[in-house]
């Protein structure tokens, strides 16, 4: 039977069918040193259906030089520098940034697991019944 997806452009589900339906925003600060495992655990993930933005707050550490020496296969980066402007600022500025339709916000001191992405994306689309 499936679910019918109304196509009023008011409708949340209708604004869901995006190509990019996720934005994981890391906002950092001298954050390079974390950097390397995250960004090495989100291209470990079996599902790529998201974008990846790295919002670098004025970092005085070689955050931005980490980010343009590696090639990492992600099927979609995007690297915003500016200012150091403080979090508030930094993940607004991340958002506005977002083609997704929905935001995780992911913190620096946060582990990431190899096959975290899968079991999280399920979850999420089932409380939102995508």
């Amino acid at each position: 039977m499936g679910i019918k997806i109304n196509t009023d452009k008011s409708n949340f589900l209708y604004h869901c069918q995006k190509k990019v339906l996720f934005s994981i925003l890391i906002p950092t600060y001298n954050g390079a040193h974390k950097l390397v495992n995250l960004l090495e655990a989100l291209t470990l993930q079996t599902d790529t259906d998201f974008e990846t933005i790295i919002l670098v707050d004025g970092s005085t550490d070689n955050t931005l030089e980490l980010l343009q020496q590696n090639t990492w296969s992600l099927s979609a980066l995007k690297v915003i520098p500016q200012a150091n402007g403080g979090r508030a600022l930094s993940r607004n500025r991340a958002a506005q940034a977002a083609e997704g339709n929905l935001l995780l916000f992911w913190m620096m001191t946060c582990a990431l697991l190899r096959r975290w992405w899968p079991g999280t994306k399920h979850f999420i689309k089932s409380i939102l019944l995508l």
